[in-house]
């Protein structure tokens, strides 16, 4: 396959996907008020899963720092009982 033929189908390629993309925002501007209604509810779950997600992610954060300074203590601990030991 040639240089042509590969540039042939990536500007057809762009092209239907450009169609596709034409296409779904028009039916998504024509969907009944109750299909609409459905979609913001759909966005707003969305939303909220985006929400809990970063929340999660804060609390493993938060979890991840006060294992590593458990891990320093008990490391530090171990470290002077050996020391002492001898």
């Amino acid at each position: 396959m040639g240089l042509f033929e590969l540039v042939v189908i990536v500007v057809a390629l762009s092209t239907v996907s450009t169609i596709f993309k034409s296409a779904f925002a028009y039916r998504a501007r024509r969907l009944p008020a109750t299909d609409q209604e459905a979609l913001r509810r759909i966005e707003d779950g969305l939303q909220d899963l985006r929400d809990q997600v970063g929340a999660l992610h804060a609390e493993t954060a938060e979890l991840q720092e006060r294992v590593d300074f458990t891990e320093r203590m008990l490391a530090q601990h171990r470290d002077a009982s050996q020391r002492l030991g001898a």
